[in-house]
């Protein structure tokens, strides 16, 4: 699987830039489970309502390879790379670092990272968000700097 991989996970990234759910979630087992920082969606149903939710939130997703790229071993394989959206009219970016198993050329399982308070730093609008935000930054870092 190590050969085929990359190509897998770079149509992925293309299906995901397409904003087409079926496609999408077609790269995925009947049984799969997709953990992220939003939750974990276990089977089809739950990864398809997970997606119909992303695109209908992000009127636009890009995909940039980024770091170390994909590595794969066998039938595990890491994606780093930036995932650029705009989300309520909101551009936003930022790295992300998913890890996959698959099994006969599907997700089994899949594990997405991101930093979700850099979204939201991105994307909150209005004083009150803001605030929020940066209270919670403020609370995180304090002693840091």
């Amino acid at each position: 699987m190590a050969d085929g991989a990359g190509d897998i996970l770079r149509s992925f990234a293309r299906a995901l830039e397409s904003r087409d759910v079926e496609k999408t979630v077609g790269f995925f087992s009947q049984d799969a489970v997709y953990e992220t920082p939003n939750g974990t969606f276990k089977g089809s149903a739950e990864i398809r309502r997970y997606f119909q939710w992303m695109f209908t939130t992000n009127s636009e997703i890009r995909v940039t390879e980024s770091g170390v790229g994909i590595l794969a071993l066998g039938d595990k394989a890491a994606f780093e790379h930036v995932l650029h959206g705009t989300f309520r009219g909101q551009t936003w970016e930022m790295p992300i670092l998913c890890t996959y198993e698959l099994r006969d050329g599907k997700v089994k399982r899949m594990l997405t990272v991101y930093d979700r308070l850099s979204l939201a730093r991105q994307v909150g609008k209005g004083v009150m968000a803001r605030r929020a935000v940066g209270a919670v930054i403020k609370a995180a870092e304090k002693g840091l700097h």
